[in-house]
């Protein structure tokens, strides 16, 4: 029976029969690996709070029969700010949501890690909200994930244009006059400061990610810019943001003008 002690993030706990919770948990050396741990819910329970989603616990696991059994659980961070603020905390479940359906594709993605270990900081410390925290996160790790948008110039005839639209269509950048029917009914006009945002997110170090300034304005287009991105990219309609009630104005990201 191989034993071995991972650190790792919770990214979901679900609770199994009347004590045992099921751990999808976020590794260096690992990528993502999924652990019973029996008993966990128990109120006197050593392994209760280093169990509970999104916290940051060292993990001595155990395999028997092919599936990965908790021994041990030492908490390191049980990341509090998270919990207790509900916009932080419906956010964070959303990522780990949006985390976990990358992962299932590539489960060893080696910087998946470093990234939730920063957006958890950014979510809790940032000095930006934590809803454009999330969108900003979501709108790199399609970068990541291999769904990077060309944003240097115009996709069909790569000159760079002073007036572009952000395309959904084509996964990039277009000049007016290849802003044709099918990609003018899903594009974004690229207003003034929206396009060096959209820059920033792909190009930045993932330390620096969240360090930056924005109009309000250009927040909120972007944030449905990135929504929508990353909905179509993962093919996948992701829902729990809307428990926040939070109405994104579509003016701003209204189909282009031409």
């Amino acid at each position: 029976m191989a034993v071995e002690v991972v650190r790792g993030f919770v990214l979901r706990a679900v609770p199994v029969g009347d004590a045992d919770r099921i751990l999808d948990i976020l590794t260096r050396e690992r990528g993502l690996v999924t652990a019973s741990a029996r008993g966990a819910r128990r109120t006197r329970s050593r392994m209760l709070a280093g169990t509970q989603e999104f916290a940051l616990s060292d993990f001595t696991l155990f395999s028997n029969r092919s599936r990965l059994f908790v021994n041990e659980v030492e908490l390191v961070e049980s990341f509090i700010g998270l919990q207790s603020d509900l916009t932080k905390l419906v956010c964070a479940a959303h990522l780990s949501e949006l985390f976990l359906d990358c992962l299932r594709h590539e489960p060893e993605q080696p910087l998946l890690y470093p990234f939730w270990a920063y957006t958890v900081n950014a979510l809790i410390n940032g000095q930006i909200e934590p809803l454009l925290v999330t969108h900003v996160c979501g709108f790199r790790l399609m970068q990541i994930m291999g769904y990077e948008p060309l944003l240097e110039a115009c996709v069909v005839c790569e000159k760079a244009e002073e007036q572009l639209w952000f395309s959904y269509s084509v996964c990039g950048v277009v000049c007016r006059r290849h802003l044709n029917g099918s990609s003018a009914s899903a594009a974004v006009k690229l207003t003034e400061g929206l396009l060096p945002l959209l820059r920033y997110v792909m190009s930045a170090p993932i330390e620096r990610l969240y360090a930056f300034t924005v109009s309000e304005n250009t927040a909120k287009v972007f944030m449905e810019l990135s929504r929508r991105f990353v909905q179509d990219r993962m093919e996948k309609a992701y829902t729990r943001l809307d428990l926040l009630d939070i109405s994104l104005p579509p003016a701003d990201a209204k189909p282009c003008e031409t």
